[in-house]
């Protein structure tokens, strides 16, 4: 709760940067959970490549070999909920889930009822200006309602508009690839 406080509430974002690069050099390097208030600062103050860094510096080793530009694209790492990972909301009518006991696990999504406002899954991405596609497979079984289930790409200073959209994921839908530039 301290590093929550701190990295909220601090006037100057230095000392918290600070405070997070001694206590990832000590010998008990702060959790996910305590590393999540202050990547949001950063973001949330216009440091994002500096959020980016200290992300990255959280990684195993391991995963920064081939890491693309989406990171965990196929889930094959255990979701953080931190940001430059995949976010899932906790929203009262939907639920999100991993399923991995399919090869690639599945991300699946269920509608409880009423409507939802919010995105349910989040990916912040930290890249330079440029052509970019993005690419997956998706179905639905019986999903109703208007709007349907889509991604959206936007940019974190603008979050209400949209550089891309798929197309809407209608009703039942089979297996099929999407791809928007």
């Amino acid at each position: 709760s301290f590093l929550t406080q701190v990295s909220q509430e601090a006037q100057d974002p230095n000392v918290v940067s600070a405070l997070y690069s001694a206590l990832s050099e000590s010998p008990a390097p702060p959790l996910t959970e305590e590393l999540r208030p202050f990547l949001d600062r950063l973001i949330r103050t216009g440091r994002v490549e500096e959020a980016y860094v200290t992300w990255m510096q959280s990684l195993p080793p391991e995963r920064l070999s081939g890491m693309g530009y989406l990171y965990n694209a196929g889930f094959e790492h255990p979701v953080t909920n931190l940001p430059f990972d995949w976010v899932f909301a906790r929203v009262d009518s939907a639920v999100i889930e991993l399923n991995s006991k399919t090869n690639p696990p599945l991300l699946q999504v269920a509608f409880i009822g009423g409507r939802v406002s919010q995105p349910l899954v989040s990916h912040l991405l930290a890249l330079p200006p440029g052509t970019y596609q993005y690419t997956g497979r998706e179905r639905s079984d019986d999903l109703a309602n208007e709007r349907g289930l889509r991604w959206r790409i936007f940019c974190l200073d603008q979050p209400d508009g949209s550089l891309a959209e798929t197309p809407p994921l209608l009703g039942d839908t089979p297996w099929r690839d999407f791809a928007v530039t």
